[in-house]
């Protein structure tokens, strides 16, 4: 049996460098990085506890945050991204 996963937006605002490293370490093995402070993981139950626990012992209360936003599947087919992050097919073709 597969494991079911869901789609995960990470953010994080974390004020120190040393420990904003190793929170993106973790997230590093998780997901991909799309903007300077956040993530989008596609995670199993498992590892999406294993990761706030990680990060949960890593961060300063009252000085770091770091937020998790899970999306349904749903969701995420609604996804865009502007400007698009796919390759579009060039419309005319060039022979050389």
């Amino acid at each position: 049996m597969r494991a079911s996963k869901r789609f995960v937006v990470i953010a994080y605002d974390i004020s120190a460098t040393k420990r904003r490293n190793k929170v993106v370490q973790i997230l590093q093995k998780y997901g991909t990085r799309v903007n300077l402070s956040v993530f989008e993981c596609m995670m199993t139950d498992s590892q999406f506890m294993l990761a706030q626990e990680e990060i949960q012992s890593l961060i300063k209360p009252g000085r770091d945050q770091v937020i998790f936003y899970p999306l349904c599947l749903d969701c995420y087919a609604k996804i865009t991204y502007h400007p698009s992050r796919r390759t579009k097919k060039p419309d005319t073709a060039e022979i050389i």
